[in-house]
């Protein structure tokens, strides 16, 4: 973030200005992690949640689960309230990462890999719709600047690559 610095049409004919931390991007980071910790700590307050219940109950209900998620909800009891407390680690403690001062980078990026793990794991088990890819897409904004470069290389060198061969067969 920003994102028009770097991949807006009007910016591709401007020399890129450094960027520098802002307002804008601190707020959009709190919302994504609010967003997780308003979530868990909800789920928190109930008690099936508490006693390692909910995500059992989430899967038994069969009109909201895939079949996937119908073999994951037939998992023994335990192993189960092992993915709750997961899940209740990953929706509480897990976003507070992103506001830590040091190894921003390094935490950042498992915020991000756990975080679209998750909701990758809720897409194959939970019929939610479209909640977990626009989840997922509200990530990668978070993604650091070396991540994008190296994706605007590859697409840069692909796109200029397919140009030349069309062009060679005419």
């Amino acid at each position: 973030l920003p994102l028009n610095r770097a991949w807006s049409v009007d910016m591709r004919s401007t020399k890129p200005k450094p960027l520098r931390p802002s307002l804008l991007y601190f707020a959009y980071v709190v919302q994504i992690a609010f967003v997780y910790i308003v979530t868990g700590i909800a789920k928190y307050k109930q008690a099936a949640w508490r006693d390692g219940r909910g995500v059992g109950y989430a899967l038994w209900l069969q009109q909201f689960t895939t079949w996937f998620g119908d073999l994951v909800g037939s998992l023994p009891m335990p192993m189960l309230t092992g993915i709750n407390t997961g899940v209740l680690a990953v929706e509480i403690v897990l976003p507070l990462f992103l506001f830590l001062p040091w190894r921003v980078t390094e935490l950042r990026n498992i915020c991000i890999v756990t975080m679209v793990s998750f909701h990758l794991f809720v897409l194959v088990t939970l019929k939610v719709g479209l909640f977990s890819i626009i989840s997922i897409v509200a990530w990668l904004p978070l993604l650091p600047a070396s991540f994008w470069d190296w994706i605007g290389s590859r697409l840069q060198g692909g796109l200029r690559d397919s140009f030349l061969m069309e062009g060679q067969a005419a």
